[in-house]
C-alpha cells in the first residue's frame, strides 16, 4: 500500500467536512513567511473573478491571482489571520456570475489558483466548516466541472484522431502545447483525483458521467457561469463545441499517453520534465538576444547553472511567429506546477523515488534561474517582437508571493532530513 492509498483510507465524507490527511500524518511544511503573508493580505483587497467567457484566460486576475493560494496555504498551516480575506475571496467564486468558466484549455492554469485552494480549504476543518452545505456542494461541483473539462481536452480517447477543442469549441489549445496549457489542463487531473480522494472515485465519476444531468446540477446549484459553458453546444448548435455524448466518450477510462490516474507521480513527472526541460542560458543567440530581446538585462556573466538542464521551457521555446524567450510565459509554467506540487504533498500523492529526485533536481535549477533573471530583469521576446523588460517588482504580477512558496516552504521541506 503506497502513501496515497493510506491517506485515502483515512478520509471521511466530503459533505461533513472531510480532510485529505489525518492530523497526525499531515506534512509539516515550513510556514509561509510573515512578510509574504502580509503582502498577500494587502493585495487580497482586490478580488479575482472567473466570469469572462470572451477572454482566453477566463479571469480578471491572470497575473495577480496567486495571493489566494498563498493565503490558502498559510491558513492550512494554522495562520488564522489569513482566514477572513481568503474565505471572502473564495466565496466570491461560488457566486453564479463569477464562478469558473471551466472550459478546459488555456484558462485552466489560472483556475488552478481556485482549485488548488479548494483542496487546502477542505483539509482545514475550521475553514471548511464556515461554508454552508450549499456552498460546499458548489465547491464540489466546480471541482468536478474543471476536471471534466480537462479530462475532455487531454484524454487519449478524446485526442486519438485529431486535436481536441475546449468545451465551447475553441481550437486554440492542445495537450502537447507549451506548459501554460499542459500544467493547467493535465495538472487538473492530478488535483481532481486528489479532490475525489483517489483514482477509484475519480474513475467512478468519469465513467458514469452524464453530461445533461451534470449541466442541470450546475444550474440547480446557481453556478450560472459554469453552466453556460457546459450548455454551450446545446445552446449554440452551429458552434464547434462538443456534444454531451462526445464529452462522455472522451472522459471514460481516462488515460493520458497511456498513464492512468493511479499514477499521479508519473503524470507530475511528465509535466515537470517538460516544463523544466530547457538548458540554462542567458538568452537567445548566445545571450545576445533577438532584436535586443529574449535575454537577461544584466548579470549574464554571473548567471548560475549555465549549461545545466532545468531551465523553464519558455525561455527557449517557439510560438506561431518563431523563437520565443519569455519570462512571463516561463512563470506561467512555474506557478501552476508549484501549486500542483503542493497539492500533491498535502494530498499524500507525492512519492519519493527516482521520479521525485529528477523533478527536484530540475526544480532547484529552474526556480533559481527564474528568480535570478527576475532579480536582474529579463527582456522577453514573443510573438515575433520584443515584449519589454520584466523584473521581480513588475506591476500587477505576483512574483514575490509565489517565490516564497518554493524558496521558503516547499524546497526546505524536501531538503529536511
Amino acid at each position: 500500500m503506497n502513501g496515497f492509498h493510506l491517506i485515502v483510507i483515512l478520509t471521511v465524507s466530503l459533505m461533513v467536512g472531510s480532510t485529505l490527511a489525518a492530523e497526525d500524518v499531515r506534512p509539516e511544511l515550513p510556514a509561509v513567511p510573515q512578510g509574504t503573508l502580509d503582502l498577500a493580505l494587502e493585495r487580497a483587497q482586490e478580488h479575482v473573478f472567473y466570469y469572462t467567457h470572451d477572454r482566453s484566460a477566463h479571469t480578471t486576475g491572470a497575473h495577480s491571482g496567486g495571493k489566494m493560494f498563498v493565503l490558502a496555504l498559510a491558513a492550512w498551516q494554522g495562520q488564522e489571520q489569513a482566514d477572513r480575506l481568503l474565505m471572502r475571496q473564495f466565496r466570491r467564486v461560488l457566486e453564479g456570475d463569477r464562478s469558473l468558466v471551466a472550459a478546459g484549455g488555456y484558462g485552466s492554469q489560472h483556475e488552478r489558483l481556485f482549485t488548488g485552494s479548494a483542496v487546502l480549504i477542505r483539509d482545514t476543518p475550521r475553514l471548511w466548516s464556515q461554508l454552508s452545505e450549499e456552498d460546499r456542494h458548489r465547491v464540489d461541483m466546480l471541482m468536478r466541472a474543471a476536471m471534466i473539462a480537462s479530462a475532455y481536452t487531454t484524454s487519449d480517447a478524446g485526442n486519438a484522431s485529431a486535436q481536441n477543442s475546449d468545451l465551447m469549441g475553441g481550437q486554440n489549445l492542445a495537450r502537447g502545447w507549451n506548459p501554460n496549457f499542459r500544467e493547467g489542463m493535465i495538472g487538473m487531473m492530478i488535483v481532481g483525483t486528489i479532490w475525489l480522494e483517489g483514482d477509484e472515485n475519480a474513475y467512478a465519476f468519469l465513467n458514469d458521467y452524464d453530461h445533461d444531468a451534470f449541466t442541470q446540477q450546475l444550474r440547480d446549484a446557481g453556478l450560472d457561469n459554469t453552466a453556460r459553458t457546459f450548455a454551450y453546444a446545446a445552446e449554440n448548435p452551429d458552434s464547434d463545441a462538443p456534444t454531451g455524448e462526445q464529452i462522455e466518450r472522451a472522459v471514460r477510462d481516462y488515460t493520458i499517453h497511456g498513464t492512468r490516474l493511479d499514477e499521479l507521480m508519473r503524470i507530475y513527472h511528465q509535466l515537470t520534465t517538460h516544463t523544466y526541460g530547457g538548458t540554462v542560458f542567458a538568452g537567445l543567440n548566445d545571450g545576445q538576444g533577438r532584436d535586443g530581446a529574449g535575454r537577461i538585462a544584466s548579470g549574464a556573466d554571473e548567471l548560475p547553472n549555465v549549461g545545466r538542464r532545468g531551465m523553464l521551457h519558455e525561455f527557449d521555446a517557439v510560438d506561431g511567429s518563431g523563437p520565443r524567450s519569455s519570462i512571463t510565459y516561463a512563470y506561467t509554467g512555474f506557478r501552476p506546477n508549484l501549486i500542483n506540487h503542493i497539492v500533491m504533498i498535502v494530498g499524500g500523492a507525492w512519492e519519493e523515488g527516482a521520479m521525485a529526485d529528477e523533478c527536484l533536481a530540475l526544480l532547484r535549477v529552474g526556480a533559481a534561474d527564474l528568480f535570478y533573471k527576475l532579480d536582474h530583469g529579463y527582456i522577453s521576446y514573443a510573438n515575433g517582437r520584443a515584449r519589454g523588460e520584466t523584473d521581480i517588482n513588475h506591476e500587477g504580477w505576483d512574483f514575490r508571493l509565489t517565490r516564497a512558496l518554493w524558496e521558503e516552504v516547499v524546497e526546505p521541506w524536501h531538503a529536511a532530513p
